[in-house]
C-alpha cells in the first residue's frame, strides 16, 4: 500500500507420506486342499503393492484393495506377513495373520496309495482313509518292504474292497484300524508271497466269502 513495498517471501512447504489404515480380512481355519483368501483394504486412493511373505505371493492394489488366493498350504499353522510397499502418498506398513491348516479326513485310498508308493521304508499316517473309489476291488498294492504306522488311524474299505493286496517284500503294519474289508480272501488284508508282521491292529466288521474274513496271508508272522 502507500507505506509498504512488497517484498515477496518463498517458503518451502513438505507434506509428509500418511500411515495407511489397513483392514485385513481371511478365512483363517481351513482344511488342507482348500484355499486361503486375504481381502485387504486400504485407502480409496492407495495404489503399489502387497505381498504375502512366507509363501511368496504378490497382489496389486486397485482402488485400495488387494486379494491374496492362496492354494495348497500343508497341514499346519502358518504366521504370514502382510507387507504393504507404500506409494507416493502413503508410507509401507504391514500385519501379521495367522492361520491355521487343517487334514481334511478322511482321505481316499487313491490318496493312500501315492502315499506308499511315494514313501520309503517307512510312513506314519496322519489322517483316516475310507474307499469311495471302483478301482481298489482286491485292495491297496504294496510291492515293497515298507512299515506302515497307523497311529491309531482308521482305514475304512466301506465294503467295497479289501484293504491292502500285498504282493512282494516284508511289510510291517502296527496301530492301524482295519473296518469294512470284504472280498473273496481275506476281507482286510491278503498276502501271497510276501512276508507280513502285524501287530496292534484292530479289525472292525471285516468279511470274506470265502476264507480269512479278515486276513488271508500265506507266509504271515
Amino acid at each position: 500500500n502507500e507505506n509498504y513495498i512488497a517484498n515477496p517471501i518463498t517458503t518451502t512447504v513438505t507434506i509428509n507420506k500418511a500411515d495407511p489404515e489397513m483392514d485385513i480380512s481371511y478365512n483363517g481355519n481351513i482344511e488342507e486342499g482348500e484355499s486361503l483368501i486375504v481381502n485387504v483394504n486400504l485407502p480409496n486412493d492407495a495404489t503399489g503393492l502387497l505381498i504375502l511373505d512366507e509363501v511368496n505371493d504378490t497382489a496389486t492394489v486397485s482402488n485400495g484393495k488387494a486379494t491374496f488366493n492362496v492354494t495348497e498350504l500343508n497341514a499346519g499353522t502358518y504366521a504370514l506377513t502382510v507387507y504393504y510397499l507404500g506409494d507416493s502418498n502413503y508410507n509401507s506398513a504391514y500385519e501379521i495373520i495367522n492361520v491355521t491348516v487343517t487334514l481334511k479326513s478322511p482321505k481316499t485310498f487313491t490318496y493312500l496309495s501315492n502315499k506308499i508308493a511315494n514313501a520309503g521304508n517307512f510312513l506314519e499316517l496322519d489322517v483316516d482313509y475310507i474307499n469311495s473309489e471302483s478301482g481298489f476291488s482286491n485292495g491297496i498294492e504294496i510291492t515293497k518292504t515298507i512299515t506302515i504306522d497307523g497311529k491309531g488311524h482308521t482305514i475304512d474299505a466301506n465294503m467295497m474292497s479289501r484293504v491292502f493286496n500285498v504282493k512282494t517284500g516284508t511289510v510291517t503294519l502296527k496301530n492301524i484300524v482295519f473296518k469294512n474289508g470284504y472280498n473273496t480272501n481275506g476281507g482286510a488284508l491278503y498276502g501271497d508271497n510276501a512276508y507280513g508282521i502285524i501287530s496292534n491292529c484292530t479289525f472292525i466288521d471285516c468279511t470274506a466269502s470265502e476264507n480269512g474274513g479278515a486276513i488271508n496271508w500265506a507266509q504271515n508272522k
